[in-house]
């Protein structure tokens, strides 16, 4: 009788485990994270390799990434079932989709494939078709053609999901935008997804409907109170799920919909809104977007105090998605490290046996014999590629000593020959030009009755302004970073030039200022701070500058900010105002250059560099 009891409970007990797995299989379909938190983290009934793969999906739904890779890279795929192994590589594959490493998310999706379809799950396989649709999409990168929306197409018809339908039909919508210019395709596509998703009830899908009816009413057919009634109702969808990052990315819609009309104020408002909700000590990509938006609406509203600060949290939530990333790279490699020193141990240890069951003693001796050997020779390889590689390090230094040598002596030549080009601008040419504006001024003045006397008058100005620029020319070619000067400090003085000159108010703006940085770095970057200046003053009309500088650890970051007309960026692909110049050299340094403008907005340019 205890047998017969026994035997029940057992069965009883796979029964329960199953419509657990089951339960959880719905829940994540539709998004109840209340359900799935009850299942996980409350009851504790789930067998550990089943909780272990249904706390990592739950935490990349949340986009804790860093909690779900660390969970996901320790589990012993060789312990699961077939079933469990294509739920393991299809978590994977998804948290390396949210984490933006591409090549490898299509890699685990295709293997989740395999072992979806080797235990006939066809459903689990055709949501995978989309997911590798959408990873492969964009052509930066996976240069290729596919055909899993085709594939996708066939199984959704195939199998009659109404979820699977209805993600169709967004997307086909969404595809006819390149051939339908009246939007009535997207229309029809949409009202059929909508359909869909009445008689199947996903709320999760519901949510992304509203979006991106919403995003239609906003970016092809523009409409305020029809875009802000689906964001909203996303919003309610999303909040009611708990996705608080859903609802974070319907604010910034909507903090974008005033955007457009100029409604800064009011754009503002809705970020701080995006930036409450969640958890944005773990959405750092997000917050960071939001963060230099609002600082470029405060720029707008003319409050650089303001928009300086929202900058800086934009730059912190940047910095915190690189150490997030790093944290989820150091994860990666343990995990790998530790799979293979496993798998060293596994097969040295059934070598081990197979020596010690086959040859006993002897091979046991010459097993030590072979191995001492193999260390002497190890350790004689290891000294030779030492001493190898000492004399190619002793090398490389020594050849790159002389190329700093001779860029040096280039630089000081250069500056030599910009003093002289400046010397023979001011005392010849502007000699020369001052000597003939005082004769064409008694000139004028002689030939003031005259009828014609207003082309004197020009011509007069005209050569006023010549000086005027030659004097400044030369002004500028003689600016040099003086070997007693710091950087900012000579940067300084050419602000201070440029507000003589030009009047353009400079204001300057440091941290750790006082650090010096190798001389062919410092010269160069003078040299591309004055073309920076001299664009401004040549294209810009602004009123005012402001320059940042800042030293942290190795790097030097500098923001230039004017006040100007701004312009359209993509001139920089037909050679623009320089700035694609500028750009190559920088990159010589090893840097990089952003620039941000718009019509009428102004110019910021920021440059990173690696000293």
């Amino acid at each position: 009788m205890s047998k017969f009891k026994l035997i029940l409970f057992f069965l009883f007990w796979i029964n329960f485990i199953t419509a657990q797995t089951e339960a959880l299989d719905r829940y994540f379909k539709r998004v109840h994270l209340d359900s799935i938190e009850s299942i996980i983290f409350k009851e504790n009934t789930l067998r550990e390799d089943v909780a272990q793969l249904a706390t990592a999906n739950y935490y990349t739904v949340q986009k804790k990434l860093d909690k779900s890779f660390e969970i996901l890279l320790s589990i012993d795929t060789l312990q699961l079932s077939e079933k469990h192994k294509a739920y393991y590589y299809h978590y994977l594959g998804k948290a390396y989709d949210h984490n933006s490493t591409y090549d490898l998310a299509v890699e685990n999706y295709q293997k989740a494939q395999e072992k979806y379809l080797s235990i006939g799950d066809e459903l689990r396989y055709n949501d995978l078709n989309l997911d590798l649709y959408f990873t492969m999409f964009d052509p930066t990168f996976y240069n290729v053609e596919s055909d899993y929306l085709e594939t996708y197409a066939t199984y959704a018809k195939k199998l009659d999901n109404l979820n699977q339908l209805c993600n169709l039909e967004i997307e086909y919508a969404f595809n006819s935008i390149e051939t339908d210019t009246t939007f009535q395709d997207f229309l029809i596509h949409f009202d059929k997804a909508f359909d869909y998703n009445k008689k199947d009830g996903n709320l999760f899908t519901l949510g992304i409907l509203n979006t991106y009816k919403g995003m239609y009413f906003t970016d092809f057919v523009f409409n305020k109170d029809s875009a802000h009634y689906y964001y909203s109702k996303g919003i309610e969808i999303n909040r009611k799920l708990g996705l608080q990052n859903k609802v974070r990315l319907a604010y910034h819609n909507l903090g974008h919909l005033e955007r457009v009309q100029g409604n800064y104020q009011k754009a503002i408002s809705y970020a701080k809104k995006a930036i409450s909700q969640g958890d944005s000590d773990i959405d750092y990509d997000m917050s960071a977007y939001v963060f230099r938006l609002m600082s470029e609406d405060y720029i707008a509203l003319n409050k650089p105090d303001s928009a300086y600060v929202y900058l800086q949290k934009s730059m912190e939530s940047r910095d915190s998605l690189n150490a997030q990333l790093q944290n989820i790279n150091l994860t990666r490699f343990e995990a790998e490290k530790k799979d293979k020193e496993n798998f060293i141990l596994t097969q040295t240890n059934a070598r081990n046996r197979i020596v010690i069951y086959s040859t006993f003693g002897i091979s046991a001796v010459l097993l030590i014999l072979s191995f001492l050997y193999y260390k002497n020779f190890r350790k004689k390889q290891l000294i030779k590629q030492q001493k190898a590689q000492l004399k190619i390090n002793e090398t490389e230094k020594m050849l790159k000593e002389q190329e700093l040598r001779a860029i040096d002596a280039l630089l000081e030549g250069q500056e030599q020959e910009r003093k002289q080009i400046a010397v023979d601008l001011h005392d010849n040419i502007g000699a020369n030009l001052a000597s003939i504006s005082a004769y064409f001024e008694v000139l004028k003045q002689k030939m003031s009755a005259r009828a014609d006397a207003h082309v004197f008058d020009k011509t007069y100005e005209l050569l006023k302004s010549t000086y005027k620029d030659i004097r400044g020319l030369s002004h500028y070619k003689n600016s040099a970073i003086i070997a007693d000067k710091v950087f900012v400090v000579a940067l300084s003085d050419l602000g201070q030039k440029l507000e003589d000159l030009h009047q353009i108010q400079f204001k300057m703006h440091s941290f750790n200022a006082r650090q010096k940085i190798p001389q062919h770095i410092e010269v160069a970057l003078f040299r591309i701070m004055q073309e920076l200046l001299a664009n401004i003053v040549k294209h810009a009309k602004a009123q005012q500058v402001e320059v940042y500088v800042n030293f942290y650890d190795d790097n030097l970051n500098i923001i230039v900010e004017d006040d100007g007309i701004g312009f359209d960026p993509s001139q920089l692909k037909q050679g623009g105002m320089g700035l694609s110049s500028i750009k190559e050299r920088l990159m010589n340094l090893g840097g990089e250059m952003q620039i941000d403008s718009r019509i009428d907005r102004g110019t910021t340019i920021i440059l990173d560099i690696n000293l």
